[in-house]
């Protein structure tokens, strides 16, 4: 069950889990309605959650929702217009809608927005009846022992942001000097880049006042990929290097008698 809150102008969503392992994805970066997009794979990944029953989050760029005001030549190269891009997400996402905690915008959705006023990814939201997070994803990911103060919970903060890199040892890099410079959470989340992985945890000294502690805290930093192949693509036309298609699924150690841990497999 997933329970969504606005506090102080910050939505922040609440799943329970029963789980000693929980999977959790992150769709972004499809560009549904691209030429390029790679349709297999999105299938690929919506089953892989259905089997392991994941929570799982949109992470922007769900559609290519391409203009003549974009950058390139996206609109020529999109084989249906964002109105279609949108039902047609929809239809593919709404098998796994009830594993959904919410869909974050990216900068091609945001290109409807700025020219129109229509934001596609609240209209999406809406038609799978999941929360729109609006720019940010709050997140926490507990047990069914937390109340009880045996329990154990993970914190997850996801954005699309508007920095790309070379490869993930730089994306990682910039995370860390960016976002990890002031976002103190157990799981750093980050799309627009297409890199993929997960990084070594990184570990923070916090002092608890309340119980006179010193803690010490590991945070990790994830990227999540993307479904556009390379060929006579955008990269392709800048020399640029591939980057793998599909995801990085995390796994969640719920498991209350031992320490917390994140995991990954690519899917």
């Amino acid at each position: 069950m997933v329970i969504t809150d606005k506090r102080k102008g910050y939505y922040l969503s609440r799943v329970v889990t029963d789980k000693k392992i929980q999977p959790v994805v992150c769709i972004a970066d499809c560009h549904m309605g691209h030429k390029n997009f790679n349709k297999a794979k999105l299938i690929e990944v919506i089953q892989w959650i259905q089997d392991h029953d994941a929570i799982w989050f949109g992470g922007g760029d769900l559609i290519e929702c391409s203009n003549r005001s974009s950058v390139g030549a996206g609109w020529a190269e999109q084989l249906i217009d964002p109105g279609m891009q949108m039902e047609e997400m929809v239809e593919y996402l709404k098998p796994i809608k009830d594993n959904c905690v919410g869909l974050v915008g990216g900068n091609h959705e945001e290109r409807a927005y700025k020219d129109t006023g229509i934001n596609p990814t609240q209209i999406m939201a809406n038609m799978l009846q999941v929360p729109s997070a609006g720019d940010e994803l709050f997140l926490i990911v507990a047990n069914d022992r937390e109340q009880d103060g045996r329990g154990k919970a993970y914190s997850i903060y996801g954005a699309h942001t508007k920095t790309t890199n070379k490869n993930s040892g730089l994306a990682f890099n910039g995370m860390s000097n960016n976002i990890g410079s002031w976002m103190n959470c157990d799981v750093i989340c980050k799309a627009h880049g297409h890199d993929m992985g997960l990084s070594p945890p990184s570990v923070r000294v916090s002092i608890d006042k309340k119980n006179m502690a010193v803690t010490e805290n590991e945070m990790y930093y994830w990227l999540v990929g993307h479904y556009l192949d390379r060929p006579d693509s955008y990269i392709s036309k800048r020399s640029a290097a591939p980057k793998p298609i599909g995801t990085t699924a995390i796994y969640l150690d719920m498991d209350i008698n031992a320490k917390k841990r994140v995991t990954h497999e690519r899917i």
